[in-house]
C-alpha cells in the first residue's frame, strides 16, 4: 500500500489500523454526543485511529453550503482510509440537499465515506427511522388512552422527515380504523416554537375545536413544534395532559424540562456511532454492504400523553355488583394469567433493550404476591436488583418508567378486590420514586464531574490572556491545559495570515512530555495535519481537531488528544485560546507596525521638501472641496427639484383629500432631505463668502401657514399647545429670501418642539420699525422646555456645538441648524439671542430686514400629466414591505389600475400568504425584519406552485454585482429605491403581459 510522508498515514502496513474521519458540529448537542459515544466503544474495541473534527466552535456562520463550513484546509485523500460525516448537525438550514452533499463527496470519491441522515451515492449511509416512532405513537394514543381524534401538526413541505411522519400518521389512522378529519390537521408550518403556538390557534381559535370532545391528543412533528403549542395551550388555559394529550419528536434536552415532560420519539445515536464505524471498517476490507441502513426509533413515555397522571379511579371503573364474589377465584385468575403477563412484559423489556436475567418472571412473581399480603419488600426488591443490572450495563433507568406503564395496563385490566389494587397502585407509585432516585443519582455522579472542571475553566481562559506576546502566553497555554490533564495536544497557527497552505507548529504535548520546538516554531504542510517529527506509526490514537477562530477568521487549529471526560469543555478552551491567539497577533503586527512606522518617520524627515510640497498640494485640494461640494449640489437639487416640482403640480390639479395628502409626504419628505444637504452646503458658501441672499416677494401669512401644518402633528402627538401670531401692522406681502427666513424657523421651532415635552410652544412676529421701503421684524420663539444653562448659552451659536452630548445621544441632531440661522440672519442684517432658564424653557429671538412690496404674487398654473400603461388583466399581487409609507405608495398605483394588492411587512410572512392564495406577481423588498426577501424567495421557489412566479425585488443597493446575486438567488427583476410609478408598471406589465 501506498505510504504517505506524513504524521498520520494512511492503513499502517505494520498493524493494518485504519485512519478514521469523522466531522461533525461540537460536543453540546445530546445527538452528537451519543453518536461520540457510540464511535468510542467501536474505537476501543477496533483496531482504528479516529480523528474528530468540529466543525463549527458556534452556530452556523452561512446559510449555504460550502466545503470551508467544514474547516478542512487540508487534503483528506492524504490522510485517512475513510471518513464519516453527518452533514445535516454541520450546516443551519434546509438548503443542505442530497445532491450538495454528494457533490462535496466527489472530491473523496477515492476512499470509503459513511454518511449520517442523508443518502451518499459514494458509499453507505445511515438513515434514522421516521415512520416506526410516530406509528408506536399512535398506537399507544389508541390502545392506551383510547384517543379516537388525533390531530397533527405538520413541519414544511421541504422537509422530508416531516412528510414521512405525516404519512405514518395517516397509516396509523387507517390501521385503527380512524377517520380521516382534515379539520384535525394543520397547513405546512416552519419549524420553530412559534408555528408550534400558530397551530393551537389553528385548531382552538379559528376552527374552534372542544378539547376531549372533538380532539382527543395532538401529534406534533418535531419537539420544537410541540414545545410552542405547549406554550399557547397553557396561556389559553387548556391543560396538558388533563385536558387533551401532546407528543412530539427527536428527544431534545428541553422536552425532560418542560411541563409536563413531553412524550416523544427517540432515535438511538448511540447506534449509529457503533454502526458507522462498522460500516466503514467492511467497506475497507472489502465485505458486501448495504447501501442504505435504516435506525429505528422509539417511543419515550412521559407525562404529556398522561401515562403518569392517571389516579385508580381513572385507571378502570370498578365494577358494582351486590352480589358477593370468590375472592379467591379473581385472584386465582390474575396467576392463572401470570405466564401471559409475563410473556408481555418480556417482549417489552426486549423492545426497550432491558436485560432479561430472569427480571420479568420474578417482577410479576413478586408484584401478585405483595399485591395480595400488603407488602412491598419483595417487588421493590426486584425492581431494584434488575434497575442495577441495567445500568451496570450502560442503560438509563429512565426507561423502566415504560415498563412500570405496561405492568400497570395489564394488571389493572384484570377484575380484583379494591385493596389489591390499591396495593398495586401504591407498588406502582413506589417503584416510580425508585427509578428517579437512580437517575438523580446518576445525574449527580456525572455533574460533580463536570461542575469540577467546568469551575476551572473560566479562571484558565483568563490565564490564557495574562500576556499578549507569544512566548508568555503560550507558557500560559502549557500551563492552563495541565491543569485540566490535557497531556496531548497540538497547537499550529496559519503562517501567514493570507496562506492557508503552511502551519506553524509553536506548541504542544506529547502524553505529558513538551515537545522541543525553537522560537520560530515548526513549519509544516496543511494537508499534513501534524508535523512529520511527531511519529505515530506504532501509537493507536484518538484525536479531536478544533479551528482557531476569531469571529469569521480561522487563525489555525488546536489538536487534543481526546479525553471523552473533557469533552464538553473543548469548545470553550478552544475558543479562550483562539482568542488569546489572536490578541497576541494582533500585538505582534501593531510592534511590527511600530517598527515600520519608525522607518517611514525617518524617511520623512530626510524628505522634508517633498513634505512641504504635499501640503501645498493639500491646501489646493482643499479649494478644490468647494467647487466638488456645489457639484454635489448641483447633482442631487436637480432630481430633488423636479420631485417637489412635480408633487405640488399633482397636488394643483385635484382637492381630493387622499393626493393631496401624498402629495404632501412627497414634499415634506423631499423637503427634509433638501434642507440637510442645504445646510452641508450652505455653511462651506458662507464661509467662502460665495453666499447670496434671493431677493423675491412672498406671502408672508403663507409660509406662517407652511410651519403651522409642518409641526400641527407633532404638537397633536406630544401634546402641546402651538401659536403662531403675526402683528396686524405688518405687511402680508414682504421681500426677501423667504426659503431662509422659512429655514431659520424650522431650526429654531423644530428645536424647541424638540427640548419640549409639556406645556406650550408661542411663535410672535412683532414690527420694530417701518420705513419708506424697508421694515425690520422681530420673531420670538417661546417654549416651556428643559432650558438652558446659563454658560452654555453663547456656545449654542457656534458650528457643531451643542449644550452637552448627553443631549446629542437623547434628541439627535448635527449641531449645524443654529450655526446656519446666526449666518443668515446676520445677512439680513438682523442680530439672534435667547433668554432661558434651565428647567423653565426659553425664548429665542431674532430680528432681519425686509424690504416693503405692495405687488400681488403671480400663481404659475402647471399642466397635469397623465401616463398611460396597458395592464390587459386585474391582477392578484403580493407585495412585501415593511415601510408603512412605501407600502401606501406602491398600493396607491396599483389600485389605480384595477390591481389588488396583499401586503405583508416580513418574508415569513410573505411565504405563509404565498401558502394560501395563489398570486400572480410577488413583490419583494430585500432588506425587510425576521426574514429578509432573499430567505423568503429561496424558500418560494422550493415549493412547485412557486417555480414560475415572477418576483421583483425592490432595493436601495444598486450596485450592479448586488442585483447579480438576487437574480442568481432566484429574483426575475429588480427595482432600485426610489421607484417610479412608470418603472413599477412598467416591470409588471412586462411579467404579466401573456396572462
Amino acid at each position: 500500500m501506498k505510504r504517505y510522508k506524513s504524521a498520520l498515514k494512511k492503513n499502517h502496513p505494520k498493524t493494518l489500523r485504519y485512519n478514521i474521519g469523522f466531522m461533525f458540529k461540537n460536543f453540546f448537542d445530546i445527538n452528537d454526543d451519543k453518536i461520540l459515544r457510540g464511535m468510542m466503544d467501536s474505537y476501543y474495541s477496533s483496531n482504528i485511529n479516529l480523528v474528530l473534527f468540529i466543525g463549527q466552535l458556534q452556530e452556523s456562520r452561512r446559510n449555504y453550503f460550502n466545503p470551508d463550513d467544514f474547516n478542512i484546509k487540508f487534503d483528506l485523500k492524504d490522510i485517512f482510509d475513510g471518513i464519516i460525516l453527518w452533514p445535516t448537525k454541520l450546516l443551519a438550514g434546509h438548503d443542505l440537499t442530497e445532491k450538495k452533499i454528494n457533490e462535496f463527496l466527489e472530491n473523496y470519491k477515492d476512499i470509503p465515506s459513511v454518511t449520517i441522515s442523508v443518502k451518499n451515492k459514494y458509499g453507505p449511509s445511515l438513515l434514522t427511522d421516521n415512520t416506526e416512532g410516530i406509528e408506536k405513537t399512535v398506537s399507544h394514543l389508541v390502545e392506551v388512552h383510547n384517543c379516537k381524534n388525533i390531530a397533527f401538526i405538520r413541519g414544511p413541505e421541504y422537509h422530508n422527515p416531516c412528510n414521512e411522519r405525516y404519512k405514518s400518521y395517516l397509516n396509523g389512522l387507517k390501521k385503527y380504523n380512524l377517520k380521516y378529519q382534515e379539520h384535525l390537521i394543520t397547513d405546512h408550518l416552519l419549524l420553530d416554537v412559534s408555528s408550534g403556538m400558530k397551530s393551537i390557534d389553528i385548531f382552538f381559535k379559528e376552527r374552534k375545536l372542544v378539547p376531549k370532545v372533538e380532539v382527543d391528543a395532538i401529534i406534533a412533528a418535531t419537539d420544537k413544534l410541540a414545545i410552542g403549542a405547549n406554550q399557547r395551550l397553557t396561556e389559553l388555559g387548556i391543560k396538558v395532559p388533563q385536558d387533551i394529550l401532546l407528543t412530539g419528536y427527536d428527544n431534545s434536552y428541553v422536552t425532560k424540562q418542560m411541563y409536563p415532560a413531553l412524550t416523544t420519539v427517540d432515535t438511538d445515536f448511540t447506534q449509529i456511532g457503533r454502526y458507522a464505524i462498522e460500516l466503514l471498517l467492511d467497506k475497507l476490507k472489502g465485505r458486501e454492504v448495504k447501501n442504505e441502513t435504516i435506525i429505528p426509533s422509539k417511543l419515550i413515555i412521559r407525562e404529556s400523553c398522561g401515562c403518569y397522571c392517571d389516579t385508580v379511579s381513572k385507571a378502570r371503573q370498578i365494577k358494582k355488583s351486590s352480589e358477593k364474589k370468590d375472592t379467591n377465584s379473581r385472584f386465582d385468575q390474575l396467576k392463572h394469567n401470570k405466564e401471559h403477563i409475563t410473556k408481555k412484559i418480556k417482549a417489552i423489556m426486549s423492545d426497550k433493550e432491558i436485560p432479561n436475567n430472569d427480571c420479568d418472571e420474578k417482577l410479576i412473581s413478586t408484584l401478585i404476591k405483595d399485591m395480595n399480603e400488603g407488602t412491598n419488600n419483595n417487588f421493590l426488591n426486584t425492581i431494584n436488583l434488575c434497575i442495577k443490572k441495567h445500568i451496570d450495563n450502560k442503560g438509563d433507568p429512565i426507561i423502566w418508567h415504560n415498563v412500570i406503564s405496561e405492568i400497570r395496563r395489564y394488571i389493572l385490566e384484570t377484575d380484583l378486590e379494591k385493596h389489591q389494587i390499591e396495593n398495586a397502585e401504591n407498588l406502582f407509585n413506589q417503584a416510580r420514586s425508585l427509578i428517579s432516585i437512580h437517575h438523580d443519582r446518576l445525574l449527580g455522579e456525572e455533574l460533580q464531574k463536570y461542575i469540577f472542571l467546568s469551575s476551572k475553566v473560566p479562571e484558565i481562559g483568563q490565564l490564557f490572556h495574562y500576556s499578549f506576546e507569544f512566548p508568555k502566553m503560550i507558557e500560559n497555554i502549557n500551563s492552563g491545559l495541565e491543569i485540566l490533564n490535557v497531556n496531548t495536544y497540538y497547537l499550529s497557527i496559519f503562517s501567514d495570515s493570507n496562506d492557508v497552505k503552511t502551519l506553524t507548529l509553536i506548541a504542544g504535548k506529547d502524553k505529558n512530555k513538551k515537545l522541543n520546538l525553537n522560537k520560530e516554531g515548526l513549519k509544516y504542510p496543511t494537508s499534513l495535519l501534524l508535523p512529520d517529527v511527531i511519529n505515530l506509526d506504532e501509537k493507536k490514537y484518538c484525536f479531536c481537531v478544533y479551528p482557531l477562530y476569531h469571529e469569521d477568521n480561522i487563525n489555525g487549529f488546536i489538536t487534543y488528544g481526546f479525553l471523552p471526560e473533557l469533552r464538553f469543555f473543548y469548545n470553550s478552551l478552544s475558543t479562550s485560546i483562539s482568542s488569546a491567539i489572536d490578541t497576541a497577533l494582533l500585538f505582534l503586527k501593531l510592534d511590527e507596525a511600530r517598527i515600520e512606522n519608525e522607518k517611514l518617520l525617518s524617511t520623512i524627515r530626510r524628505k522634508n521638501i517633498k513634505l512641504k510640497k504635499a501640503v501645498g498640494e493639500l491646501n489646493k485640494a482643499n479649494e478644490m472641496k468647494n467647487i466638488f461640494l456645489a457639484n454635489v449640489s448641483h447633482e442631487i437639487r436637480t432630481p430633488l427639484n423636479s420631485i417637489i416640482g412635480l408633487a405640488e403640480i399633482i397636488k394643483s390639479m385635484s382637492s381630493s383629500y387622499q393626493i393631496n395628502n401624498n402629495t404632501d409626504i412627497i414634499v415634506d419628505e423631499s423637503s427634509k432631505l433638501l434642507d440637510l444637504i442645504n445646510q452641508i452646503l450652505d455653511i462651506s458658501k458662507i464661509e467662502s463668502g460665495k453666499f447670496e441672499l434671493m431677493k423675491e416677494s412672498f406671502d408672508l401669512y403663507e409660509l406662517k401657514e407652511s410651519i403651522i401644518n409642518l409641526f400641527f402633528s407633532q404638537a397633536i402627538k406630544k401634546g402641546l399647545k402651538f401659536d403662531f401670531i403675526i402683528e396686524k401692522e405688518i405687511p402680508r406681502i414682504i421681500n426677501g429670501d423667504s426659503l431662509r427666513l422659512r429655514e431659520i424657523l424650522i431650526n429654531l421651532i423644530g428645536n424647541a418642539f424638540k427640548f419640549t415635552d409639556k406645556g406650550s410652544i408661542d411663535i410672535k412676529v412683532n414690527m420694530i420699525k417701518k420705513f419708506k421701503n424697508f421694515l425690520l421684524l422681530k420673531f420670538l420663539i417661546t417654549d416651556t422646555g428643559i432650558g438652558i444653562p446659563q454658560d452654555k448659552q453663547k456656545i449654542i451659536f457656534e458650528a457643531f456645538e451643542q449644550v452637552d452630548n448627553k443631549f446629542n445621544r437623547r434628541y439627535g441632531g448635527t449641531g449645524l441648524g443654529i450655526a446656519i440661522s446666526k449666518k443668515f440672519i446676520e445677512m439680513m442684517d438682523g442680530k439672534i439671542g435667547v433668554m432661558s432658564k434651565e428647567g423653565q424653557g426659553s425664548t429665542f429671538w431674532f430680528t432681519a430686514r425686509f424690504k416693503t412690496d405692495n405687488g400681488e404674487l403671480k400663481i404659475k398654473k402647471e399642466e397635469d400629466i397623465q401616463e398611460y400603461l396597458n395592464i390587459k388583466k386585474k391582477l392578484n399581487i403580493l407585495f412585501a414591505e415593511d415601510n408603512p409609507v412605501n407600502q401606501n405608495i406602491v398600493c396607491y398605483h396599483l389600485n389605480k389600475f384595477g390591481c389588488k394588492v396583499n401586503i405583508v411587512d416580513n418574508g415569513r410572512k410573505a411565504i405563509e400568504a404565498f401558502l394560501k392564495e395563489k398570486f400572480d406577481v410577488v413583490l419583494m423588498d430585500i432588506q425587510m425584519p425576521e426574514m429578509d426577501g432573499l430567505e423568503a424567495t429561496k424558500i418560494i421557489r422550493s415549493y412547485p406552485s412557486g417555480k414560475d412566479i415572477p418576483i421583483i425585488g425592490f432595493t436601495a443597493h444598486a450596485f450592479e454585482s448586488d442585483i447579480k446575486e438576487y437574480i442568481k438567488i432566484g429574483i426575475n427583476d429588480v427595482l432600485i429605491k426610489p421607484v417610479k410609478r412608470i418603472e413599477l408598471i412598467k416591470k409588471i406589465v412586462k411579467f404579466t403581459a401573456k396572462l
